[in-house]
């Protein structure tokens, strides 16, 4: 009688007996599990200059990292950080390693960083309603303050809200 595993994980010990005439063969087996590379990112796109945090989600006990960020930047840290500073779409890469050896994750186009935002709006005076129209399609846009002259020489500080 045999007794087969398709799937074991972690250290186990598996024991395959052979029953024949009453007597019993035993054989101890070990294996060694590899890390599996595994992380995700937050934010994963944005614009310039964009700070983006790692977070490794690997498994079977890695204790070393080796990333790559696709834009000139790599760690050793478990969690890092790094910031991209070029619009366009970056591959990511983190490899783990344990005791038993090591395994690499490679995520292409996994960030995407967009231009800075550039101002491009209009001010449309409708009777003495004013309404501001913003035209920044990749990143959004807020406005603090808006400070006008309203023809008397005086000056309309105050928030806008788009």
């Amino acid at each position: 009688m045999q007794k087969s595993y398709s799937q074991i994980t972690g250290r186990k010990n598996v024991y395959t007996a052979y029953y024949s005439f009453n007597a019993v063969f035993q054989r101890r087996l070990s294996y060694a599990q590899l890390p599996t590379a595994n992380f995700t990112a937050s934010p994963i796109s944005g614009c310039s200059p964009l700070v983006v945090n790692f977070q490794d989600l690997s498994t079977g006990s890695p204790n070393a990292w080796s990333w790559s960020f696709g834009n000139g930047s790599t760690s050793t840290l478990q969690n890092p950080t790094t910031t991209y500073f070029t619009p366009g779409t970056y591959t990511v890469r983190l490899t783990v390693t344990n005791v038993n050896g090591s395994n690499t994750l490679t995520r292409t186009g996994y960030i995407t960083v967009f231009e800075p935002p550039s101002v491009n709006f209009q001010l449309l005076i409708l009777q003495d309603v004013f309404r501001c129209v913003h035209n920044s399609p990749t990143c959004l846009l807020r406005v603090q303050a808006i400070q006008m002259s309203s023809g008397s020489g005086a000056l309309v500080t105050g928030p806008l809200h788009l």
